[in-house]
């Protein structure tokens, strides 16, 4: 997974550095139905390390990474289809569903 966020990282860099693009505009892609985004951003609510204000490591937000690897999943994303399985199966951001998870297992290995 870190390599998965470490090419998030690379992509974020290279989209800001082309054309000025900022944050805002990465989410409009994503939201427009760029699935390696969605994957991305998923990726980034899953495993980045945020910090409160007393500097306390904050839980990874899961409901969020679940939103943006559904999206990529239901695009065909095989990653994000395997990672979608493995949130269902332990009930990171969705309630645990066995059922879904083999489902979705078994699209990501259809590719």
């Amino acid at each position: 997974m870190k390599k998965s966020f470490l090419i998030f990282c690379m992509t974020v860099s290279a989209l800001l550095a082309e054309g000025g693009a900022d944050m805002s505009s990465i989410m409009d892609k994503a939201k427009s139905g760029d699935a390696q985004l969605q994957y991305e951003l998923g990726l980034h609510y899953m495993f980045e390390k945020k910090f409160d204000d007393a500097n306390r490591e904050v839980p990874p937000d899961y409901a969020h990474a679940f939103l943006w690897l559904s999206k990529a999943a239901q695009s065909g994303h095989a990653e994000a289809q395997r990672l979608l399985s493995t949130m269902y199966a332990r009930g990171r951001g969705t309630p645990r569903d066995p059922e879904k998870a083999e489902y979705w297992l078994r699209k990501s290995e259809e590719h």
